[in-house]
C-alpha cells in the first residue's frame, strides 16, 4: 500500500461524516496535483511492477472497497488511463520485436537458393565418381575371388561378361544372398548404374582361372558412369586386377 492510501486511510478516522455515501477529501492532505505528481513518477527498475498504471487501480480498489459511493479525482483517473494506454503500447511493441520482416525472409530465401546452385553440381559429380569407383571395386573383388576359389578347390572358374546386358556372371559359384543359381552381379542396377563399355580377354569376354589360380589370358574390362570411366586391367601373369 503506498504512503498516499495510508495517510488517507488514518486521516478518514478522525472525519465525521455528514451522509454515509459522500467521502470529504482534505485538499491539504489529497489534493490533485500532488496525487498526479505522485502517480506519474517513474518506477525504478527494482519496482517494474509498481508503475504509475499499478498504483492507479490499486489506489481506486482501496478506495471503491472502502467508501463504494465514493468520487475518485479527475487526476487518478487520467493517470489511470495513461497507465494502461502506455502498458499497451509497450506491450504491443515487444510482440512486433518477436517477428521478422518481408525483407530478411526474402534475404535468407536468396542465400539458401545462392547456396544450393553452387551445391548440385558439386554433389552430383561426387556422386558419380562414387558410384564408378563403387562398380570397379566390385569386379575387382569378384576377380580376385574366383582366382582364391579356383586356387583353393583345385578346378577351373570362369568369368563372363555380356557387354549387352551390363552384367557379368560367375558359373558355379553361389550368390552373396543365399539363393539358387549362379553369381551374377547387374551392373546397371543401383547402387551402381554402370555401362558395361567392353570386356576384353584375348578374343573373348571371357576369364577363366585354372586349378593353380592363374589366368588363361590377360585383358581389360571398360566401364562408365556418366562422365567418369573405369578401366579395370587382369594381369595374364599372376592374375592380379588393379583400377585405372
Amino acid at each position: 500500500m503506498c504512503r498516499i492510501c495510508q495517510n488517507a486511510i488514518l486521516r478518514s478516522k478522525q472525519v465525521r461524516w455528514a451522509q454515509p455515501t459522500i467521502l470529504f477529501f482534505d485538499p491539504a492532505l489529497v489534493s490533485a496535483t500532488r496525487l498526479g505528481r505522485a502517480l506519474r513518477r517513474r518506477p525504478s527498475p527494482r519496482q517494474k511492477r509498481r508503475d504509475v498504471a499499478g498504483r492507479a487501480c490499486s489506489f481506486g480498489r482501496l478506495h471503491s472497497t472502502l467508501f463504494p459511493s465514493a468520487v475518485l479525482p479527475s487526476a487518478v483517473l487520467r493517470a489511470g488511463r495513461a497507465g494502461s494506454g502506455q502498458d499497451r503500447a509497450r506491450f504491443r511493441g515487444e510482440r512486433r520485436r518477436h517477428g521478422f520482416s518481408l525483407l530478411e525472409i526474402l534475404l535468407v530465401l536468396a542465400i539458401i537458393v545462392t547456396l544450393a546452385a553452387i551445391a548440385t553440381p558439386r554433389y552430383a559429380a561426387s556422386l558419380t565418381r562414387y558410384r564408378a569407383d563403387l562398380a570397379a571395386r566390385r569386379i575387382i573383388g569378384d576377380i580376385e575371388q574366383a582366382r582364391l576359389g579356383a586356387k583353393a578347390a583345385s578346378t577351373s572358374i570362369s568369368i563372363e561378361f555380356f557387354v549387352g546386358d551390363n552384367k557379368y556372371e560367375i558359373p558355379g559359384l553361389s550368390p552373396l544372398n543365399g539363393s539358387s543359381g549362379s553369381y551374377i552381379v547387374e551392373l546397371s542396377a543401383r547402387p551402381y548404374e554402370a555401362k558395361l563399355v567392353s570386356a576384353y580377354f584375348s578374343g573373348d569376354a571371357e576369364l577363366i582361372f585354372n586349378g593353380w589360380g592363374m589366368p588363361d589370358s590377360s585383358g581389360t574390362v571398360i566401364l562408365t558412369v556418366g562422365s567418369e570411366q573405369r578401366t579395370i586391367t587382369v594381369d595374364g601373369e599372376t592374375g592380379k586386377a588393379t583400377v585405372q
